[in-house]
């Protein structure tokens, strides 16, 4: 078998002779931090009905107010600092 490579700065990881389906799931862990994207709870928030909903979500009372479906900046206190953040 051949070592896996990176392909360009994608990050998908070939396991296998070039022309071989990808696989997303590395054969090591990566030591490169974590991120969290706030797509999933745009979605969540206004009950996935449409993009235009979804990017209506992104205002500073959705990062950070206290209401219902607020303050997702807050939703991992345990790991929020060694976190960046994607919006």
């Amino acid at each position: 078998m051949l070592a896996p490579c990176v392909s360009g700065n994608s990050g998908v990881v070939h396991n296998g002779p070039r022309g071989a389906e990808p696989s997303l799931v590395p054969d090591t862990p990566s030591t490169v931090p974590h991120y969290f994207c706030t797509w999933n709870v745009q979605g969540f928030a206004c009950s996935y009905t449409n993009a235009s909903d979804q990017a209506d979500m992104m205002i500073e009372a959705s990062l950070f107010g206290t209401g219902p479906n607020q303050n997702w900046l807050g939703l991992h206190p345990h790991s929020r600092m060694a976190m960046p953040t994607s919006l």
